[in-house]
């Protein structure tokens, strides 16, 4: 059975929250919960980027390791977040910051390009947002998908789906529409992913 970490930067009652859930539950593994809102990780500290300047193994990376062993050991990454302000929550962003790490996640050659580490697994980003941001019709830039896919690309994660689920204070129709849309996507994409594990 595969091991999946649901990363949870939503609140629980969310929308996002609820299709992720419906989401983990197609997808028919062992379930690792991290919640970043009720249990947020912490911001680096100096210490941190102290130990990544001079290369140096440090108690202040341990959270980092802990984080990036959890992600490690997981066949499916199961990500569900709203849009703060064109992008992601602080609180994922504080993840994000401890499992790209130099060295460990990943590393840079000769030319300085960033290569991943970590092994390519089935990834799944569920976003949320008020407005419109990811259709023909938005009013805003989206710069939440573009630097997800980067950060997980630079770790070694390119096998990355979104599932947007947008314009929820527009209306009761909207949140219906948009909970169909994504109830139907992740019925796809759980065929998918369960056929080619």
């Amino acid at each position: 059975m595969s091991r999946i970490l649901l990363l949870q930067a939503n609140p629980t009652n969310s929308l996002g929250a609820t299709i992720a859930k419906e989401l983990v539950t197609k997808l028919e593994g062992d379930v690792v919960l991290r919640d970043l809102m009720a249990n947020p990780v912490p911001h680096i500290t100096s210490a941190y980027a102290d130990a990544i300047m001079t290369r140096t193994t440090t108690s202040a990376l341990d959270l980092s390791e802990q984080l990036i062993v959890e992600l490690e050991q997981t066949d499916i990454l199961v990500i569900t977040t709203p849009v703060h302000n064109f992008t992601l929550p602080s609180s994922l962003k504080a993840w994000v910051d401890h499992v790209v790490r130099v060295g460990r996640s990943f590393g840079i050659n000769e030319l300085g390009e960033k290569g991943g580490l970590l092994k390519d697994r089935p990834t799944y980003v569920i976003v949320t947002a008020g407005g419109l941001f990811g259709s023909p019709a938005a009013q805003q830039p989206d710069f939440l998908t573009p630097y997800m896919q980067l950060a997980l690309k630079t770790i070694g994660i390119h096998s990355v789906e979104f599932i947007m689920l947008e314009g929820l204070v527009m209306g009761t129709e909207q949140v219906s529409k948009m909970t169909q849309q994504a109830r139907e996507r992740i019925v796809q994409l759980s065929e998918t992913a369960l056929t080619s594990l």
